[in-house]
């Protein structure tokens, strides 16, 4: 058997036979004929899941006809979200007799006792809208879990239960965060099951709730009260001796909370109690009550009632301790492992507690840390939170304390407690400090090299964790400390010593891996002028290098030097690769330090491959082509020919786009170990990082549509550490690989070499081709005809040819320069997202030819004048709303075309085909722009398209 969905096509569904599906989920906005059309379509459905529901025949809810259409029905759920309301009028007890599963968003009626009948079900969940419920079952029930939710129209319950085998019980109502806030509710009658084991009640009441609802438990693993309002019987739990779990959420209870309401008890082993505006009588909690675990929290209350308290058995107490005195009775309670207190004072009286191992102070004050705690050698968690001591005190005694987490009031380090001694603690594993840092306390450098600091500033503390695992002077290592305290950005690092760069790039952190970079070819130039690479040289490799070692050795064979393999006082330079390793045995005023760019540098120039060589031109011509080839198959022959001819300058960007974009792992890899050392030191970056455009084309994974702007935002997100030059470079290639991508440099304010350079591939003749270059239109053959229609109208731009509007308004330049440097007499802008004419247009005035078909214009400015030389000018499938009195103005005009100048019209039917001629709609009907008779007697020879 399987699953179905009805959403979409659903008269096409309900016209065929699905036997395989008893698993159904409506989830639809369509009308539905019947229930009984999907009964019939669907004959072994069991269970039915309703996501959202329009109209079935002329109904809008669950009734009698649902149920008699599926009397085998098992599982039936309802979550819309809409207010679905199931109405069991008229539905008789055998159309639900296979129920075992049953959960309702909303039900209006007032008797649900039907409900209380049925031998399977088991699982019962409904929202009630009625103002009163009624809800009796009988003997032969199933019933193993309730759930009533109360909305704000019910007031009044009548629940008889006491026959049926529930274990769980919830009745809450409807969380206040919906507008409707809740009644108080009336309880008259409320008989509970003696096998209850789990009850939750969460009502506004005026009244107590009834005495003897619990008379026939006796023992109950969990017990929620939430109570706003009314009073708390002292007979409250009836006959129950046992309770595992119990919370009490009292607001506004209009008398104390009676002493004698756990007299009772025998066991109880977790209580959480939660107070507003709720008092208690005195000597609350019995003596000796053998609770393990206290929560407390209270707002508006008096804790006197609480002072005498004796929990011999208290192991956890988490207190939100609002009162003058300390909670000194915690010292009745030898067992106490876990305290979490919350006191707005001093706490220096804080009594002892021999069995304490994890203490958490929120608020409390004092010169420092209680002299009880101080000496305690078992707590081996500390938490300060809010707390103001201006120092901890002597912690030795601390033996056993492996965390402390601190956190200051506004997360402010100036209030952070002196510190001294915590270093020295045996155990210590963790400190926890929640400030933003400013500067870089010495203490935490002091720190074991196995204790992990966290700060919020993640970086700052991994890096103070390399420093601190390095062997560095101290004072270097506060110094760099508080270099690093004040950068938020890679880009923010200063000038730094050698040593700095080694103990992080050894430690393979990677934040700084563009600084290291750079600084490492500015030391690699320096090695090479001081000792150029020759065959008198011993080359150690420290890390990773772009190089195979079996290049290496036939390199080393070929040109004479030495490859060592310890690093010792015969080296005289060092490869530092990533991750580099010996770094305690350099000696940086002996061995020079060089990178793959000194490598390849030297390569080149001693043993150029035969590609490299100066009478490679053909071949060199011909693996050039391979590159630049839309085939990947020929990218693949064309690296294996690089790998043993070598690689030359115009190869390095060919084989950056393609180790961009392509999908093949394995051809990735070869081409970066191709382009190692080549270039500068962003080319470098680029080649090693993991920005990748290989996904950027084709359907998201909702299946729709890209296009271009996803890989024109990334590109420019790369701006800054590849450079502009490599990011405009890269555009072009993307752009005459995939005929899109170069809207990113057309978007461009400012000019570059090579902008201008990709530009000018638009210049078709005598026209600059600015539409070729938005590329907007080649997603046309995408859509459907509605999205080609949105896209007519400008309607969600954003979702057609604007992917999540990752280009924004889409606003180009036109640049001066292209006017300059090139006979420009045509202009095509057409399908450019244009709603005013493009920035820099008044650089072509003199154009003979101009194409603005399938924007959004409105209008032409008035100095649209100025284009005097204008012959021909296309103005169709924009959104004009009268004739452009400025063409009166254009003298050599003598061709133009206003066919469907203006917007089109929509049907009566939004989903419809939007049309232009003979369209109809409430905006009225379409009416075609026209040349005036005026600009006819003006221009007799021009000639003029329009709609029909």
């Amino acid at each position: 058997m399987s699953k179905s969905r009805l959403s979409f096509r659903i008269t096409e569904k309900l016209s065929q036979i699905h036997p395989d599906v008893d698993y159904l989920t409506i989830d639809t906005d369509e009308n539905i004929i019947s229930w009984q059309a999907i009964a019939n379509a669907f004959p072994n459905v069991t269970s039915i899941k309703i996501s959202e529901l329009a109209k079935v025949g002329e109904k809008h809810n669950i009734d009698a006809d649902f149920f008699s259409a599926f009397p085998a029905l098992e599982r039936f759920i309802t979550d819309s979200d809409q207010d679905l309301d199931t109405d069991f009028t008229d539905v008789s007890v055998n159309l639900l007799s296979q129920l075992s599963e049953l959960k309702l968003e909303l039900c209006s009626n007032t008797d649900l006792s039907v409900l209380g009948c049925l031998a399977k079900l088991k699982t019962l969940e409904v929202t009630v809208k009625s103002p009163t419920l009624r809800f009796h079952a009988q003997a032969e029930s199933g019933l193993e879990e309730v759930a009533l939710t109360l909305t704000h129209h019910c007031h009044a319950l009548d629940i008889d239960l006491s026959t049926a085998p529930i274990n769980t019980l919830k009745i809450k109502q409807r969380n206040h965060y919906r507008l409707d806030q809740p009644s108080a509710v009336t309880i008259d009658t409320f008989a509970l099951p003696a096998c209850l084991s789990e009850l939750t009640i969460d009502i506004m009441t005026k009244a107590a709730l009834p005495q003897d609802m619990l008379s026939h438990v006796s023992q109950l693993n969990k017990l929620t009260l939430e109570q706003q309002g009314g009073t708390i019987s002292e007979y409250l739990l009836g006959d129950v001796a046992h309770i595992t779990q119990c919370t009490l959420k009292l607001k506004d209870i209009t008398t104390p909370v009676p002493a004698s309401l756990f007299a009772k008890l025998a066991s109880l082993t977790t209580l959480s109690l939660a107070l507003d505006n709720t008092q208690l009588e005195q000597d609350f909690l019995p003596q000796a009550l053998p609770l393990e675990e206290f929560y407390l929290h209270c707002k508006d209350s008096d804790l006197t009632p609480l002072l005498n308290t004796n929990l011999p058995k208290l192991h956890t107490a988490w207190l939100n301790w609002h009162h003058e005195q300390l909670p000194v009775w915690l010292a009745h309670s030898p067992q106490l492992t876990n305290v979490d207190l919350l006191f707005n004072g001093d706490i220096s009286a804080m009594p002892v507690l021999p069995s304490l191992t994890r203490c958490t102070l929120r608020g409390t004050k004092g010169d420092q840390l209680p002299e009880t705690l101080r000496h305690n050698a078992n707590i081996h968690t500390l938490n300060l939170l809010n707390c103001a001591y201006p120092a901890l005190g002597d912690i030795s005694a601390m033996t056993a304390l492996e965390n402390i987490w601190i956190q200051p009031w506004e997360d402010d380090q100036a209030l952070l407690p002196n510190m001294a001694g915590i270093s020295e603690l045996p155990a210590l594993k963790t400190v926890r400090l929640d400030i933003i840092p400013t500067q870089i306390d010495p203490i935490w450098l002091q720190l074991a090299p196995q204790v992990e600091l966290d700060l919020w500033h993640q970086h700052l503390a991994t890096e103070l964790a390399i420093l601190r695992s390095a062997n560095l002077p101290f004072e270097q290592c506060l110094a760099w400390s508080n270099t690093l305290v004040s950068i938020n950005k890679p880009a923010e690092l200063p000038a730094m010593p050698t040593e700095f760069h080694l103990t992080l790039m050894a430690a393979k952190y990677n934040r700084f891996k563009a600084q290291h970079k750079i600084w490492l070819r500015q030391v690699a130039k320096q090695s090479e002028q001081q000792k150029p690479l020759d065959n008198h040289s011993v080359i150690f490799i420290s890390g990773r290098s772009a190089f195979k070692a079996a290049e290496l050795k036939a390199k080393s064979a070929e040109l004479g030097f030495t490859l060592s393999k310890k690093l010792d006082a015969s080296v005289s330079h060092v490869l530092l690769g990533s991750a580099p390793k010996s770094i305690e045995l350099l000696n940086i005023d002996r061995h020079l330090l060089i990178d793959d760019t000194s490598l390849q540098t030297y390569f080149t120039a001693e043993a150029p491959k035969f590609l490299q060589q100066a009478d490679a031109g053909v071949m060199g011509d011909s693996v050039l082509a391979m590159l630049t080839s839309p085939d990947e198959a020929s990218h693949q022959v064309a690296v294996q020919m690089l790998e043993q001819g070598g690689v030359t300058e115009a190869m390095r960007l060919p084989l950056f786009f393609i180790l961009k974009t392509t999908s093949d792992n394995k051809l990735r890899k070869q081409i970066k170990q191709l382009l190692a050392g080549m270039g500068d030191e962003p080319f470098q970056l680029a080649v090693n990082d993991r920005i990748l455009f290989n996904a950027c084309r084709g359907l998201d994974k909702y299946g729709r549509l890209m296009g271009q702007g996803v890989m024109v935002d990334k590109l420019k997100k790369q701006k800054k550490k590849w450079g502009e030059a490599l990011c405009n470079q890269f555009a072009k290639l993307y752009f005459a690989r995939f005929g899109e991508g170069l809207i990113g440099l057309m978007m461009q304010k400012e000019t570059s070499t090579e902008q201008l350079d990709a530009l000018s591939t638009l210049i078709d003749g005598d026209c600059l081709n600015w539409r070729r270059g938005a590329a907007f239109e080649q997603m046309l053959a995408h859509f459907d005809e509605h999205s080609i229609a949105h896209y007519q109208r400008h309607i969600n731009c954003s979702t057609t040819v604007n992917y999540d509007n990752l280009l924004g308004a889409a606003k180009t330049y036109l640049p001066q320069e292209l006017a300059q440097n090139h006979t420009v007499l045509a202009l095509d802008l057409g399908h450019c997202l244009l709603d005013a004419l493009p920035k820099g247009i008044e650089h072509y005035r003199h154009i003979h030819r101009l194409n603005l078909t399938g924007n959004a214009l409105t209008k032409l400015p008035d100095d649209f004048a100025l284009f005097g030389e204008l012959e021909e000018l296309s103005l169709s499938h924009n959104h004009f709303t009268a004739f452009p009195e400025v063409l009166m103005k254009l003298p050599n005009l003598n061709r133009l075309d206003l066919r469907c100048a203006r917007k089109p019209v929509a049907s009566d039917d939004y989903i419809s085909t939007y049309t232009y001629q003979g369209g109809t709609s409430r905006e009225g009907a379409y009416r075609p722009i026209r040349a005036p008779q005026a600009f006819r007697d003006a221009f007799p020879n021009c000639e003029i398209l329009e709609d029909i």
